[in-house]
């Protein structure tokens, strides 16, 4: 592990205890490469995290001059976009009265775990809401304000029924031009349990300053290791570890209740490497049931963290005209799909291959030849 490396992980925490601060300070009287610490912060996400824990400790001295306004700029740009996205979540909460609505993620996180908007970045906003409420909840969104994502990225409705009915688990809106979204989920998780334990994480959810509902701490913890362990998969950041290390120190944990809701699913492998990854670049220690080999052979570093691995192919046009027959038992949908498969929405088509040149063209090309070509960055997976 390189010493830039080893400085991010010293001081990407909430808090930063007097032997970590004398062995930051030691790093710092070495020639560290400041351009390479603050493009690694940059990447995991948690630049404003640094500013803020080496702030509390009095350690700003350490950063140099030129780095530090970086630094600052970050950590303040960071809460003004997250107070955008708390009035979101006003605005949600006002228009949804009378649905529960469970933050995830990083909103939740700022409302249970982190002690200020500054401290934690967020993409997009997550709620999760009951099953048979979702079109309701999506329409009365869509009443006050937010706008459609032209059924959430899917080329045509019949689409966007396959995809939530066999893999979808959300809608999503948006506000402003494409700024802030909000994804809908009304799963868990992706697994043959998932509406159990979606009506499980619903109805154990606690309520939280300021009258939000979250989940509960078990239920918040096994969420964010199942989220990193997906995103392991093709490169993580820093950022969704540092959120399970603090939950874990911050929060009495019922482990029974972790291994109970955990257990004989998908989720307690997802849990047991979101620990190992944990111990694997910080050290900390692994609840016994939990501990694995994942890591052992492989030295701590960032980037082995984030670097992108393989993904899965996308199906040839054969292979989507194949598994429409076989998903579809109705040959009225089957022959629907596949028309709207090569003659999508024009205002879908439209938005994603805007221009001069024919957006029927270019979509039939890539739709054709797409598992030999280099993605269209209009594209999008139906």
């Amino acid at each position: 592990m390189s010493l830039e490396e080893k400085f991010i992980l010293l001081s990407a925490r909430l808090h930063i205890p007097e032997d970590v601060k004398k062995e930051l300070q030691n790093l710092s009287a070495l020639a560290l490469q400041w351009d390479r610490i603050f493009a690694l912060a940059e990447i995991h996400k948690v630049d404003n995290l640094i500013y803020y824990a080496l702030k509390q400790a009095n350690l700003l001295n350490l950063i140099p001059d030129k780095y530090l306004q970086l630094f600052r700029l970050k950590y303040y740009s960071t809460a003004m976009n997250n107070e955008k996205f708390m009035n979101d979540i006003n605005d949600i909460k006002s228009s949804l009265p009378e649905d529960k609505v469970v933050l995830l993620k990083g909103s939740a996180l700022l409302f249970n775990l982190y002690p200020n908007y500054g401290t934690r970045q967020m993409g997009d906003i997550d709620i999760l809401i009951s099953k048979d409420r979702r079109d309701a909840v999506r329409e009365q969104l869509l009443k006050s304000g937010w706008k459609s994502d032209f059924y959430a990225g899917y080329r045509s409705s019949i689409h966007r029924e396959l995809a939530e009915k066999y893999s979808k688990t959300m809608y999503a809106v948006y506000k402003g031009k494409w700024e802030r979204f909000l994804d809908i989920h009304w799963k868990f998780y992706i697994g043959k349990d998932d509406d159990k334990l979606a009506f499980e994480a619903m109805s154990t959810s606690v309520v939280v300053s300021g009258g939000y509902n979250v989940l509960s701490n078990e239920m918040m913890l096994i969420h964010l290791c199942s989220n990193f362990a997906d995103g392991f998969a093709v490169g993580e950041t820093l950022r969704t570890l540092c959120d399970i290390r603090e939950f874990v120190h911050a929060k009495l944990i019922d482990w029974n209740k972790i291994e109970k809701v955990s257990k004989d699913t998908h989720l307690y492998e997802k849990t047991a490497l979101s620990f190992n990854a944990v111990k694997w670049l910080y050290g900390d220690e692994v609840p016994e049931s939990y501990k694995r080999n994942y890591f052992d052979s492989i030295p701590p570093s960032l980037d082995t963290l984030i670097i992108s691995k393989k993904r899965k192919p996308k199906p040839t046009f054969w292979q989507t005209i194949k598994n429409s027959i076989t998903t579809f038992h109705n040959p009225i949908k089957v022959c629907l799909f596949l028309y709207k498969t090569i003659f999508p929405d024009v205002e879908w088509l439209r938005r994603m291959y805007p221009g001069n040149k024919s957006s029927h063209i270019r979509y039939w090309k890539y739709l054709i030849f797409r598992h030999i070509l280099h993605e269209d960055k209009y594209y999008r997976n139906f």
